[in-house]
């Protein structure tokens, strides 16, 4: 015996009862739907909205200070270690200085960035303020050491590249190199240089008159076989004028990438910050009118 039961078509139903049986099929697909799309297919349901932009909007914020603010680009320098760090203390700490504010920067954008009731506004504000407040006293140290780093190795540098004193015997030592071909009158300089001959480096470097020397040395040629001439006799001083300048462009470096790379560190463009201010100041303003005018 059959016992299925033949499902009647659509058509074989009264106008009534077809209603009804699309109605019910409706019910049937929105139970099966999750809640939220139940929610957004009901006719009063609120459409998506997309997120106001994030205000801040630096394009690549920086996660970790940058490398220039190391102090192992000072203390990593071999000169560091075969001197002892001479004379380069306050550098390795203007260095750190700055690595610390970059990194209380950086942890401080990411620490009011998950703040849930402040306003965006208002922690840019806040972190500025903090950037206003830190950097100014690093930036002045820095400022102090470079200063200082300067004024040591020009120190040297002066002792480097003093005039010599003319040689007792001079006007013969002048007399024989003019005698010589003109190749051969600069090795002879260059010689007495390399073996410490005082004598004949006094009468060539320290000639009252270049042009009696036959040598036709420039300014600039002369000051470095001058620089060449002191090194040979003090290399450490060499050595520690490497060594402070080194330092000294490290800080000079670190400064431009700190100074470079503050909207990253903030993570936020300044010119969104100055407006930022400027529309705080309008409001402050607007206050300050309505609180008199009341």
């Amino acid at each position: 015996m059959d016992t299925t039961t033949d499902t009647p078509t659509e058509e074989a139903l009264s106008p009534e009862e077809q209603y009804a049986a699309r109605q019910n099929q409706a019910a049937l697909v929105a139970a099966q739907r999750a809640p939220i799309d139940q929610a957004l297919a009901r006719p009063n349901a609120r459409p998506h909205t997309a997120l106001p932009p994030s205000l801040f909007d630096a394009l690549e914020p920086l996660s970790m200070p940058s490398m220039a603010l190391d102090p192992g680009q000072i203390t990593s320098h071999s000169l560091h270690a075969e001197l002892e760090g001479w004379n380069c203390e306050g550098a390795v700490e203007a260095l750190s200085a700055m690595q610390a504010v970059a990194k209380q920067l950086i942890d401080a954008r990411e620490t009011l960035r998950s703040n849930p009731i402040k306003h965006e506004a208002e922690l840019i504000l806040e972190l500025d303020d903090l950037h206003g407040k830190l950097w100014p006293t690093a930036a002045k140290k820095v400022d102090a050491v470079v200063k200082n780093l300067n004024a040591t190795a020009a120190a040297l540098e002066a002792q480097l590249n003093a005039q010599v004193k003319d040689s007792q015997h001079g006007s013969e030592i002048r007399q024989f190199v003019r005698s010589q071909k003109p190749g051969e009158r600069m090795a002879t300089l260059r010689q007495a240089i390399e073996r410490g001959d005082s004598t004949t480096v006094g009468a060539l470097l320290g000639s009252p008159a270049p042009y009696l020397t036959g040598l036709d040395l420039s300014p600039e040629m002369h000051a470095a076989l001058l620089n060449q001439w002191h090194t040979k006799l003090d290399p450490l001083k060499s050595k520690q004028v490497t060594l402070v300048r080194h330092a000294q462009a490290s800080l000079e470096k670190a400064g431009s990438v700190f100074l470079a790379s503050t909207d990253a560190m903030l993570g936020v463009k300044h010119t969104t910050v100055a407006k930022l201010r400027q529309q705080r100041e309008k409001v402050r303003k607007a206050t300050v009118i309505g609180a008199v005018a009341g």
